[in-house]
């Protein structure tokens, strides 16, 4: 009777455990994994610096009117430096002391290159990036209304030519003009492109090279003795002439002019694309929000000035591809947002970006030599310009050309 006794509250509480465990709630489920945190907003920096062609340009301008909106729609501080000179402007943004900086392509060539006053050891060549284009802006040679020579076939060497020696474009273009005639002409060096003009009009100088987009030549072709301007040939009428000129400056490209003063419309000049180029190393986030910005608020600035209606981005787009600066990464993630960029982009920056970082190491490594070799670097030194020369030879570093 005892162990019978002891087997049933064995049984009943077997019993109990079993039916326990048939109840136990279900484990619990794992925990939802909490979505990614938002992307914090983006944040303007508190000021932009950036460096314009002179005032009375077309460009500095445009970068006033553009700035102006840039400045209420974001809080920035936006500061338009203007400056004559290309090489300081190209210096400036070497030495991080502007953001951005306006170029023209062939000006931005001749700093990769190191070239015409731009083999200082503070210039030079420089990892750069296009981000955006102002505009395509023909230059061409001019002359006033009341003149005696009608083409460039009348210029002779008693003709004085108005240059602007910290202004590469003239220098370079007025040697190529003289290499295509096969002939010498009066060299006279002006302070900037402003004065050049100035000294046109005031008849101080016969001929200058400049843009029918400068505000300036406006005032001069509303002159009493208003202006003319000299085309050049294209490839159809004279070809001996045009590589005679391209010999000279190999990264022209020439159009017939469709901007600027009535006077200047459809004759053949240089078409120089006019970029907004900043350093690599900017923030890529900064130079994608801006290239946004430039998009997105074009309705908003584009009737500010005559020319800004240039700035739409398809054209910007177009613009970008004949030349040879790499595009920043910040503004190729745009373009890939607006599905505007495409294999052959891809290609294309790809070669862009091996040619300019090919140029600034083999410059890098000629400043190296000219150390050791105690020759001083500037670009008045013609034994530092002729070694940099024979080492781009040596190295195999070619001229940088248009697509034409």
């Amino acid at each position: 009777m005892r162990k019978k006794s002891l087997l049933i509250p064995l049984a009943l509480l077997l019993a109990m455990s079993l039916v326990a465990a048939g109840c136990q709630a279900p484990a619990p489920a794992p925990a939802p994994v909490p979505a990614p945190a938002p992307a914090p907003a983006w944040e303007w920096p508190e000021s932009l610096r950036l460096a314009s062609p002179g005032v009375g340009t077309a460009n500095y301008a445009m970068m006033i009117a553009w700035g102006a909106v840039l400045e209420q729609t974001t809080g920035m501080r936006i500061r338009v430096i203007p400056e004559s000179s290309s090489i300081v402007r190209h210096r400036w943004l070497k030495q991080e002391m502007v953001q951005i900086q306006m170029h023209s392509i062939q000006e931005a060539a001749n700093g990769i290159m190191g070239v015409l006053g731009y083999q200082a050891r503070d210039s030079g060549p420089l990892q750069m990036r296009a981000f955006w284009q102002s505009y395509i802006c023909p230059w061409g040679f001019v002359v006033r209304g009341d003149s005696d020579i009608e083409t460039i076939y009348d210029i002779k060497p008693e003709t004085k030519i108005g240059i602007v020696p910290g202004f590469a474009l003239t220098v370079r273009s007025v040697d190529a003009l003289l290499a295509l005639l096969e002939r010498e002409a009066t060299i006279v060096p002006t302070a900037s492109h402003v004065a050049s003009i100035r000294a046109l009009g005031e008849g101080k100088v016969d001929v200058i090279l400049t843009s029918p987009t400068t505000g300036v030549v406006y005032e001069l072709e509303a002159s009493p003795h208003g202006i003319r301007w000299l085309p050049l040939p294209t490839m159809a009428e004279d070809p001996e002439a045009v590589k005679r000129w391209l010999s000279m400056s190999p990264v022209d490209v020439f159009s017939p002019a469709t901007l600027g003063v009535e006077s200047a419309r459809g004759l053949n000049m240089i078409a120089g694309g006019q970029m907004y180029v900043v350093r690599a190393d900017i923030s890529t986030e900064l130079i994608y929000h801006l290239t946004k910005w430039f998009d997105e608020n074009y309705d908003a600035y584009k009737d500010k000035h005559i020319l800004l209606p240039e700035m739409k981005i398809d054209i910007v787009k177009a613009g970008m591809e004949p030349i040879f600066l790499p595009v920043h990464e910040g503004a190729v993630r745009y373009f890939k947002e607006k599905g505007m960029w495409t294999a052959d982009d891809d290609a294309r920056q790809e070669e862009n970006m091996k040619l300019v970082t090919r140029y600034v190491e083999g410059y890098e490594a000629a400043i190296d030599m000219a150390d050791q070799r105690k020759i001083k670097v500037d670009p008045m030194n013609e034994e530092w310009v002729q070694l940099w020369e024979n080492y781009k030879k040596d190295v195999n570093l070619q001229p940088i050309l248009m697509m034409r």
